[in-house]
């Protein structure tokens, strides 16, 4: 089963501005008072949602052994190019993959996509999906924080069911 998380990127959009909201939006998706630092494994001035080129690169939780696997790709050139991110399989890895799919719906003014159905009725704003499910009782510890935001989403039944991988 794909849990994949993707965002529609009509343009291009800075890779630093990605991270930068990525950030953002794992602060206040699991209300977490210290979200960590993004690394990406690409070069520095990357744009993401260029035409002529495919994109795959790694975005990692400073802290964290999760990484979320990111695909840049369009299905025909008129299209709207699809960021699709492949979390590690755990609570943390999962909203790490949320926030960067929100963040490129946001930066990219597309919308946001689950394979996997989160709600009960899809919400593709990526602003409503995240005031829609935003936790509001901030926490220090993040792992924590990711696993009590996923645990809010009844349609993942439990899933995933590791908190984080160990350090």
């Amino acid at each position: 089963m794909s849990v994949d998380l993707i965002a529609t990127v009509p343009g291009p959009i800075a890779l630093t501005a990605l991270l930068r909201t990525a950030h953002d939006v794992l602060g206040t998706l699991p209300a977490a008072l210290a979200p960590p630092a993004l690394t990406v494994a690409a070069p520095p001035g990357t744009l993401l949602g260029e035409r002529l080129s495919a994109h795959s690169l790694d975005l990692i939780a400073d802290g964290y052994r999760e990484r979320t696997s990111l695909l840049l790709l369009a299905h025909r050139p008129e299209d709207p190019v699809e960021l699709s991110a492949s979390p590690t399989r755990t609570c943390v890895g999962v909203v790490l993959a949320a926030a960067i799919a929100l963040a490129a719906a946001i930066e990219g003014h597309g919308e946001f996509i689950a394979e996997i159905p989160l709600l009960p009725a899809p919400i593709t704003d990526p602003h409503r999906f995240i005031e829609r499910t935003r936790l509001h009782d901030p926490g220090e510890d993040f792992a924590t924080q990711c696993e009590k935001y996923l645990r809010g989403l009844p349609n993942l039944k439990g899933r995933p069911t590791t908190r984080r991988l160990a350090p």
